[in-house]
């Protein structure tokens, strides 16, 4: 498990601001939770240094705030966290907080029994685990804002901010899992599928021997990477060099020539699609006979409806040659191999 320890430590790390007027507040010796003197407010508060939450499971998130006044009113409220990587400081620009895009996971954050009742020179704690996780869900945060806005309500609570003490600044000490890192060697790629960007790679194990298992990056509908790992019918032996796709209809092809147990390279190519429901599948297809020396690097091009793979070949020696392998799916689905 690994531990963060935030602290605000800037003027501009927390804020408040007016709900109607959108009149920001970077200075204030407090930060004004829920509604005072009749106002209602948004709330923000930012926290830097962060590193590791990618894909990470989160244990725990504690946020700290000093209490700066006994507080005990009633309020109605939500808190929000900002949806991107790294979010700005807050600027005394009208509606600097309301105006963030925030993600669409949110929290409560009403007086009772969310904030409970709060004592002068006491510290009021929060548990923020569920917004936490989406974020790290979705982004590799570098920094964290999380703002709270009053819907209704007349009660307030009243943190100490930076302004009135860096060492009572309102901290944020989380507490997660990393993500795991794929040992072994990840091998190939593929693209494009409608709006849907794969990149598809063939995992070994710790000791590099290949596994039936591929890891897949995505970009989904709302432009976020995401990683998920399939496993596939066979495991592929020797290793696969260079990979090419081909996009007929829904279909994508990833073809990627095999080498036998001892690393010498076969006639034989691996071809990796997916089906009409979303699903790897695996098929093996000679293609001519083997191409002496290994090919490395792989490209695509497009020509009409038709996408070549060309790898500069190595004679049997390593060395580079002027020869090119090119792959190409014919009219009928078939996998064509033709040296120029």
């Amino acid at each position: 498990m690994t531990t963060l320890n935030l602290q605000v430590d800037a003027s501009l790390d927390d804020a408040h601001q007016r709900q109607d007027t959108g009149a920001m507040f970077t200075a204030d010796a407090t930060i004004r939770i829920g509604n005072l003197g009749g106002n209602d407010y948004d709330a923000g508060f930012r926290w830097t240094g962060v590193s590791g939450l990618s894909g990470a499971i989160i244990n725990s998130a504690i946020a700290t705030f000093r209490a700066d006044l006994n507080d005990n009113g009633a309020f109605v409220g939500t808190w929000f966290v900002e949806n991107i990587d790294a979010p700005a400081a807050f600027a005394a620009i009208g509606f600097d907080i309301s105006s963030r895009s925030t993600h669409p996971t949110t929290q409560s954050g009403d007086g009772f029994p969310d904030f409970g009742a709060w004592s002068a020179n006491t510290d009021e704690t929060f548990d923020f685990l569920t917004l936490l996780q989406a974020l790290a869900d979705d982004h590799d945060p570098s920094a964290i804002v999380l703002i709270h806005k009053i819907t209704s309500g007349g009660g307030e609570r009243l943190p100490r901010s930076f302004d009135s003490s860096s060492i009572t600044a309102a901290k944020l000490d989380i507490d997660f899992t990393a993500a795991p890192v794929p040992t072994g060697r990840t091998h190939g790629m593929t693209s494009v599928r409608g709006a849907l960007h794969l990149l598809a790679a063939q995992r070994d194990d710790a000791d590099g021997n290949p596994t039936n298992e591929f890891l897949f990056l995505r970009v989904n509908e709302f432009g976020q990477i995401l990683t998920t790992t399939e496993g596939v019918p066979e495991v592929v032996t020797g290793r696969t060099k260079g990979a090419t796709l081909r996009v007929t209809g829904n279909t994508v092809l990833l073809a990627a020539q095999r080498d036998d147990p001892d690393g010498n390279p076969t006639n034989e190519y691996i071809l990796l699609r997916v089906d009409q429901f979303g699903r790897l599948r695996t098929t093996s297809e000679a293609a001519g006979t083997p191409v002496a020396g290994r090919t490395q690097g792989m490209t695509q091009r497009v020509t009409g409806n038709v996408v070549l793979g060309s790898a500069q070949r190595d004679n049997p020696d390593g060395e580079p040659t002027e020869q090119y392998l090119m792959l190409r799916v014919d009219e009928f689905g078939r996998l064509r191999m033709v040296p120029e």
